[in-house]
């Protein structure tokens, strides 16, 4: 299984992060702790996350953080074996502009 996610997402990621750093003090581990735990759910079952409710028509889904208010908004691109995926593309909304652009994600 293969995750990209977004430099966009990346430098969202890396934003909170540190704010929450500044906030508190480890608590941007904690953050990415919990980000990198969503992952993982998603990687290991997509498709039990529901589709975004903004855009039904759309094929991205979401994913909520268990312990703060982020959310990562991703589409399966491509599906093999029993619905297991082989390529998700994900990213992690917050606040910020809108220009795209990818990474690899090996975690």
């Amino acid at each position: 299984m293969k995750l990209n996610i977004l430099a966009e997402a990346e430098q969202e990621i890396e934003s909170a992060r540190r704010y929450l750093n500044e906030q508190s003090a480890g608590r941007g581990g904690r953050f990415l702790n919990d980000l990198e735990s969503t992952l993982e759910k998603v990687l290991d079952q997509p498709l039990r996350f529901g589709k975004l409710e903004t855009l039904p028509d759309s094929p991205y889904r979401r994913a909520l953080l268990k312990h703060f208010r982020y959310a990562v908004v991703f589409e399966v691109l491509m599906m093999k074996f029993w619905w297991w995926p082989s390529l998700i593309r994900a990213v992690s909304r917050t606040t910020g502009s809108d220009d795209v652009a990818e990474s690899n994600y090996s975690g």
